[in-house]
């Protein structure tokens, strides 16, 4: 069964296409079937929305599909009259705790404890149960002696058929040592072009176009394809030009931003609870290797990218408005930014500059006239002075058809 989406609220909330319904349906039954002799009631689901999303084929062309999205129940237990629902699983794997959720409610702060046996000490499984609106929390090898039937294996079944739906959606796995947390950092920054366009898996699919992570995965897995022609060696040299475009320097300065973004977050969902075990190792280092939750972890440096860093003391506005409205100008000048928009005919950016004298001149491209690498360096600026602007109380020259030069 192809599944093109899983939500980060709930692993029981599903995206598929149309045509999948009945093939779903009878996965769904094949499930309850299952799950009934152990002791479970049937589980059903609401189609929550029905919508033409965008895809792209191999060769960019892109196209509208119907899609649905699926909510399915909280699965019960029927047990002697009580109706005890099941919400999740929380386990530890290498030392590390993540949560398999059933629905929407958080589990990050559960108490590792039994409320079976009363003992409360480490185990590497406890699942979540809620009877009677009572948080209900027995550790694996007290479940058959607490419900007097294999729950156990009914969860395994459930555990398994989520899986399968949300295997089309998972990231690539790399195997034992995993990929360099350093790829994600720089492909990731060349596909957003320096993180303006980040798009996401749900985003694509409803836009048309290739989510960011499926192009850094892409990027990863054409570093480790075999070479078959001068072709394919030629262009797995562009792609380690990618990476070193981007200095090691760098990504340890900014690793240490992203350790104190998700040190002192405030964990407020199940989300944010498996964002930082996506970043963090046990020791409560950032990852050097990602070997799962490929998406969760561009995700993190998307957003920590995003996040303020300590500001320093802002410098006198000394920018002043430069040459004549309608004349041209030249001006040599430093690229300090490029800022992203989208709008109905597509993405430009604002290309910003300052000069030695703190005078702020900007400009808009399509991309091809400036880069991400461009920012930091001198160029020299030949333009046609379009306005004067004045935002936030400093004036800036606005430029337009400009080239660049070094």
């Amino acid at each position: 069964m192809e599944v093109t989406k899983t939500t980060a609220k709930t692993d029981l909330e599903l995206t598929l296409r149309s045509y999948l319904k009945p093939e779903f349906q009878a996965k769904l039954d094949k499930l309850n079937k299952k799950i009934a002799k152990f002791g479970m009631a049937p589980i059903g689901y609401t189609t929550t929305r029905e919508y033409e999303g965008w895809v792209t084929d191999a060769w960019d062309n892109s196209y509208q599909v119907p899609f649905i999205d699926i909510k399915v129940e909280a699965p019960a237990i029927i047990q002697n009259g009580r109706d005890i629902k099941y919400l999740g699983t929380i386990s530890k794997k290498e030392g590390q705790k993540f949560i398999f959720s059933a629905t929407d409610r958080p589990l990050f702060n559960t108490v590792e404890r039994c409320d079976h046996c009363g003992v409360t000490r480490p185990r590497n499984i406890h699942h979540v149960f809620d009877e009677a609106g009572k948080e209900l929390v027995i550790g694996s090898a007290c479940c058959h002696e607490y419900f007097g039937l294999d729950v156990i294996k009914a969860i395994q079944i459930l555990t398994s058929f989520m899986s399968d739906c949300d295997e089309d959606f998972g990231g690539l796995s790399y195997g034992k040592y995993g990929t360099p947390s350093f790829y994600f950092y720089s492909f990731g920054k060349h596909v957003t072009k320096n993180w303006a366009g980040y798009l996401s898996q749900s985003k694509a699919m409803e836009q048309g176009g290739t989510s960011s992570i499926a192009l850094v995965n892409n990027l990863i897995n054409d570093l480790s394809s075999p070479v078959h022609s001068a072709r394919d060696a030629q262009y797995k040299k562009e792609v380690l030009e990618i990476l070193k475009k981007t200095p090691r320097e760098e990504f340890d300065t900014f690793t240490a931003h992203m350790t104190k973004t998700y040190k002192d977050m405030e964990v407020k969902t199940d989300m944010d609870y498996n964002l930082k075990n996506a970043v963090f190792t046990v020791d409560g280092e950032v990852k050097h290797e990602v070997n799962n939750a490929t998406g969760l972890f561009l995700y993190a440096i998307y957003k920590a990218y995003h996040t303020e860093a300590p500001k320093e003391p802002k410098k006198p506005n000394t920018s002043v408005h430069l040459g004549t409205v309608g004349e041209k100008l030249e001006v040599t000048a430093k690229m300090i930014n490029i800022k992203a928009i989208d709008s109905m005919y597509g993405t430009t950016y604002l290309v910003m500059f300052e000069d030695e004298a703190g005078n702020q001149i900007k400009t808009f491209t399509t991309g091809e006239t400036a880069d991400n690498d461009m920012i930091g360096q001198t160029v020299k600026i030949k333009g046609t002075v379009k306005s004067h602007d004045v935002f936030r109380d400093v004036k800036a020259t606005l430029l337009t058809r400009v080239k660049f030069s070094k």
